[in-house]
């Protein structure tokens, strides 16, 4: 059963990385609704990340390439590096 369910890990990792980089694209269009308002260094730098990857959405355009650019971005780590915020450990 461990095999099987490390398998299913993997899967739901995919997921995640998926899930969480649509709610970056969608995060960092709303920001960008909201300018000239900023908002934390580390989120600017992280929005700043993103439009690097993938330009504001301003023109109806096929969007995966727009998601795989994003999840990438989370599946690499560079998120969380750009971020340059301290996770907590697991004890």
């Amino acid at each position: 059963m461990a095999a099987h369910g490390a398998r299913r890990l993997m899967e739901m990792t995919e997921n995640a990385f998926a899930v969480i980089g649509i709610e970056l694209l969608a995060a960092a269009q709303g920001c960008d609704f909201h300018a000239p308002l900023a908002s934390s260094e580390a989120l600017e730098r992280v929005r700043a990340l993103t439009r690097a990857a993938v330009p504001a959405l301003d023109h109806d355009r096929h969007f995966h390439p727009d998601m795989a650019a994003a999840i990438d971005l989370v599946r690499s780590g560079a998120v969380i590096k750009t971020a340059n915020v301290a996770l907590p450990t697991v004890e």
